[in-house]
């Protein structure tokens, strides 16, 4: 797949001059992913992202965008896309220009673009959503203060950590770029004080990180682009791609959150998608006792397994019954587990075993499927 099959319009994006401030390109940058084209006079230098120099560095009051341009190679329409994905994960730029011969910019790749162009592909569909895996999210108090989690997010490389009320459920998103509006364009200096009760001075200095004491409330995004687990995966990602964000939060029906799928996901499952198809698992809960995590998990487990089996038998798919025995409260108590291995001309292989951990009865229904091919 080349780049010209997911190629869109260079129309409508933000452009700076290379001698402008880096305080002026942040106030245009739509998003910390996002670029700012940079050109001196009419001529094309380079591209500025916000997570480049904010979350690499730690920039001056007085610094210049010339400063900030990042890594960004020349592409080309023939160019691999693969190769691009790559780089985008990479720089953590989600936006890419390519050029013609002339060294002009001719398009852009965008990962959006490419979510929904395999989104809306019905054969790579399937795949692509078994390989896009549900991130589990960072939750914070709606009153902790930024000092608190930023160390974390910059060690830990987070984008954005979910602000939840005292009985879990969510309330709001604080990502990097609200800290570095905060601290930039405070809209109400008022709200934005000490502990001692003082105006805090902000300064967008090398010493910014710690002038931050204010509290998570005062700088969150209260819009908050979520669906519930009961929706599925699919629909999940069809909403992530009508949506302007860069990620769709999980919930369960108490607007708590389980987990998070980022664009950034979904272009490490298409990259998967190049170098190995999953093996097909069918998964039947009877109960529906089993969140996203694990059934991902039973999936993951299990394809592994059949791949691995596939190279020696001719094993087409497997499916996994998983019936839950309960206790009168309700509960889980142990949990019957049916693996039956479909090979291609009629043979099935089915094994059984009962287990108190769903991941050791994965297991032993592996061990009894190989034993029972023969290939142990």
């Amino acid at each position: 797949m080349k780049i010209r099959e997911f190629a869109e319009k260079f129309d409508g994006f933000v452009k700076c001059n290379s001698s402008d401030s880096l305080q002026a390109a942040l106030g245009k940058a739509k998003g910390s992913h996002r670029p700012v084209f940079v050109y001196n006079s009419d001529i094309y230098v380079g591209v500025f992202w916000p997570y480049w120099a904010l979350f690499k560095t730690r920039p001056n009051a007085d610094a210049k965008l010339s400063e900030f341009l990042g890594p960004v190679p020349h592409y080309f329409s023939y160019t691999s896309i693969f190769q691009v994905i790559d780089q985008m994960l990479s720089l953590r730029l989600y936006v890419i220009p390519f050029f013609n011969d002339k060294g002009e910019i001719e398009g852009v790749v965008t990962a959006k673009g490419i979510i929904k162009k395999i989104f809306e592909d019905k054969k790579l569909r399937p795949d692509f959503l078994r390989n896009i895996k549900i991130r589990k999210v960072s939750t914070v108090k709606t009153t902790d203060s930024i000092r608190k989690i930023y160390s974390r997010m910059r060690k830990e490389a987070m984008s954005r950590v979910v602000a939840v009320d005292d009985e879990g459920r969510t309330r709001a998103i604080l990502s990097r770029r609200d800290i570095y509006m905060a601290l930039i364009w405070p809209t109400d200096k008022s709200r934005m004080r000490t502990q001692s009760g003082k105006t805090k001075q902000l300064l967008f200095d090398k010493e910014w990180p710690e002038k931050l004491d204010f509290k998570i409330k005062e700088v969150m995004t209260t819009e908050v682009n979520l669906i519930e687990e009961s929706e599925g995966k699919e629909e999940a990602i069809r909403q992530l791609i009508k949506s302007g964000y860069g990620s769709i939060l999980i919930t369960d029906d108490l607007k708590k959150p389980v987990g998070l799928i980022s664009k950034r996901s979904c272009l490490k499952a298409f990259l998967a998608l190049r170098e190995e198809r999953m093996f097909p698992v069918l998964i039947t809960d009877r109960k529906k006792l089993l969140d996203f995590f694990r059934l991902e998990e039973i999936e993951r487990i299990l394809a592994q397994y059949g791949r691995k089996v596939a190279k020696i038998e001719p094993l087409s798919r497997l499916r996994v019954v998983i019936d839950a025995v309960k206790n009168p409260a309700g509960k889980a108590t142990s949990f019957d587990l049916t693996l039956k291995n479909v090979f291609r001309g009629g043979k099935d292989v089915i094994v059984k075993t009962q287990t108190y951990e769903i991941r050791d009865g994965l297991n032993e229904l592996i061990r009894k499927s190989r034993k029972k091919m023969g290939l142990e």
